[in-house]
């Protein structure tokens, strides 16, 4: 990590630099953030996404998902948020980067107990699944490719030689239907949950799905991701040795960050004096930040990683 008074200018990146960067509206936040970033950017970001995951949660209370209206309300929120929702809309690039360093800062506050990481989990598949369900079709296997799934589209001639078994193995599946959907030739190992339902068709050791079918097969490769993540850093943490003198994180012994965000879920927990702690005043009881300074995320992130989640002497100090 490296803090600084001193302000630095981002470097301009050209349309090409920046499409390279984030090539898609939704993302499998596979690579962490490797940029510097103002702590002030790190703290509006972070409880940006907060805001933006929790009314994913109260859409999903008070709409049915995937109805028009869950998904006009949902849209409109990514817009006022200024968080990436569409593949075809210009200048998205601001946006993206929003998404990518927010997700990764909540992971960093979500790791801390179970009921945190399930609620976790839980919006951001529903976030994913609903920016999926407006991803244009022939962007479709561009995103398979980048976000690491070896899904395959089938060709028109193979499709219509199993044109059968297809529909017989998809009863929403009409064959008008069937012609205008893109079928999708993945290992059967991964779409073992389709397969104890009996809705797809196997093949020598090949599962063939529509592409309405393919986003459970998404959605489940990215919970066991996102799940494995939550848990290494929480095992990193937990292996600091309590007593370590740990350098300063944010060269600042008053920021209590990091427990905001889960405090807007839990409990809010009394100090030994009878008064509660900063975290829970509410998302913007925050200690004030050191001006200028800076976070570099591409250095930092692994101590980041395992040291955003502790507590010091029990005080609520990271």
């Amino acid at each position: 990590m490296e803090f600084s008074g001193v302000k630095r200018r981002k470097p301009r990146l050209v349309d090409n630099q920046k499409n390279a960067c984030y090539p898609h509206s939704l993302q499998f936040y596979l690579q962490p953030p490797s940029e510097n970033i103002s702590l002030i950017e790190f703290e509006n970001l972070a409880i940006d996404r907060v805001k933006l995951l929790k009314s994913v949660e109260n859409l999903g209370v008070s709409h049915m998902k995937g109805t028009e209206q869950y998904q006009s309300k949902l849209e409109a929120e990514l817009r006022k948020l200024k968080f990436s929702y569409r593949e075809n809309l210009e200048d998205e690039y601001e946006p993206r980067r929003r998404d990518h360093i927010s997700h990764f800062i909540l992971r960093l506050a979500y790791c801390q107990s179970e009921d945190l990481r399930r609620w976790f989990i839980q919006q951001e598949m529903d976030l994913l699944r609903f920016r999926f369900s407006i991803l244009p079709k022939d962007k479709v296997q561009s995103f398979l490719k980048d976000s690491h799934l070896q899904f395959e589209a089938i060709s028109d001639g193979e499709k219509t030689l199993r044109e059968q078994d297809l529909i017989a193995s998809s009863p929403s599946l009409s064959g008008a239907q069937l012609d205008l959907e893109s079928v999708y030739k993945i290992p059967f190992a991964d779409a073992l949950d389709l397969f104890r339902g009996r809705k797809v068709y196997l093949e020598n050791g090949f599962a063939y799905v529509p592409l309405r079918d393919i986003v459970a097969i998404i959605l489940n490769d990215f919970r066991t991701k996102l799940s494995k993540a939550l848990a290494s850093f929480l095992h990193w943490s937990r292996l600091q040795h309590p007593g370590e003198r740990r350098e300063d994180f944010f060269r600042s012994d008053r920021f209590t960050f990091y427990q905001i965000l889960p405090a807007l879920h839990a409990p809010a927990a009394q100090s030994p004096a009878g008064e509660s702690p900063p975290s829970s005043r509410g998302p913007h009881a925050v200690w004030p930040l050191p001006e200028g300074h800076r976070l570099d995320l591409g250095t930092g992130f692994a101590v980041l990683e395992a040291r955003i989640c502790q507590r010091k002497d029990g005080s609520g100090q990271v």
